[in-house]
């Protein structure tokens, strides 16, 4: 495999890593996209991980911040979804945030984030959905609805 460019020696490229959601889940996400001056909504995502990301359960929680451009998950409530997961041998595999005034892309404090909880990243913009991991550089994951 060709580091550089994602090729493999026959120059095929290799196959993108893939975030894969439920319709209910896709319905969902489709559900938040921002519609006017509001503060972000965020929340989690559980499934499993492996060679993609599988989700089939999606948890909405509070902003403590109450921003329109920015977001923290009340402890509290990711840690009583994170036990959730625990106890149905899932994974919180990532992590979902709507951007009300800007592009489905990363900023610099999703960035930050990244490196704090890795995972899948999914955020929602009033135009798209788009998820994102962060693997030494910021790479575009495929969603799928299965």
């Amino acid at each position: 495999m060709d580091e550089e460019t994602g090729a493999d020696r026959k120059g095929e490229e290799s196959s993108s890593l893939k975030l894969i959601v439920t319709e209910n889940i896709y319905r969902f996400l489709n559900s938040v996209k921002p519609k006017g001056n509001e503060i972000e909504r965020c929340g989690l995502l559980l499934g499993k991980k492996e060679e993609d990301y599988f989700v089939d359960e999606v948890y909405e929680v509070r902003n403590v911040k109450s921003s329109t451009s920015e977001f923290e998950l009340d402890a509290a409530e990711a840690l009583k979804i994170f036990e959730h997961a625990e106890s149905v041998s899932k994974e919180v595999v990532g992590v979902w945030h709507t951007h009300p005034f800007w592009k489905a892309y990363p900023s610099a404090k999703d960035v930050s984030g990244m490196k704090i909880f890795p995972g899948v990243w999914v955020i929602v913009s009033r135009e798209e959905i788009r998820a994102f991991v962060l693997e030494g550089e910021i790479r575009e994951v495929e969603i799928v609805i299965a």
